[in-house]
């Protein structure tokens, strides 16, 4: 039996390519049983906009500092979250690559 593979996929706002993407994955010469697929999405746009929001509202007196700091926070998460969604993306397909004998 072949060793397990995880395949990571960071997307951000590319919801109409991650069937294409799959099927990409899905189409290589190496069981599918042993593949682990993720997809990642880091919500940095969505995360972006709720920090834009709360500063809006701070300025205006409306939020808090501490609203404002846990969008900032939040929008840092999103963005280290999408950070390490690459990274893994490019070790599980070095790691896939290896594996089959040539480029993807």
């Amino acid at each position: 039996m072949s060793p397990g593979v995880s395949v990571v996929i960071p997307v951000r706002n590319e919801a109409p390519y991650i069937a294409r993407n799959l099927e990409a994955v899905l189409a290589q010469d190496y069981p599918p049983e042993c593949l682990e697929i993720l997809v990642a999405d880091g919500n940095v746009a969505a995360a972006a906009e709720a920090l834009r929001v709360e500063q809006d509202r701070y300025r205006l007196g409306a939020g808090t500092l501490l609203d404002l700091l846990t969008a900032q926070a939040n929008l840092t998460e999103a963005q280290v979250t999408q950070v390490q969604a690459r990274y893994d993306y490019l070790n599980a397909r070095a790691q896939l690559e290896a594996l089959v004998g040539h480029s993807l």
